[in-house]
């Protein structure tokens, strides 16, 4: 009976310390894409403010795919590949 339980003991201690060791904290690493775009100063050097303004105005991120949208890229997707098929 005794020994039943050194060897649960054992187990149990196996089991915590490989659950210790495998959730280590993650460190972030700083990387290109974590950093924000920056804008180049030679585009508004010569400019006056209004300038400035409407060519800040002009920019448009990128938007996001939507469910519709991915929807429609797959039924793209899958009409090329029945096109390249031999019928």
């Amino acid at each position: 009976m005794k020994s039943r339980w050194v060897v649960v003991a054992l187990y149990s201690l196996a089991g915590i310390s490989s659950i210790a060791v495998g959730q280590t904290p993650r460190t972030i690493r700083a990387t290109a894409a974590a950093e924000p775009p920056s804008m180049p100063l030679h585009a508004f050097t010569n400019a006056s403010q209004p300038e400035v303004i409407a060519r800040v105005l002009a920019f448009q991120p990128a938007k996001p795919l939507g469910p519709v949208d991915v929807l429609k890229g797959y039924e793209a997707a899958m009409t090329m590949i029945a096109d390249k098929l031999p019928i």
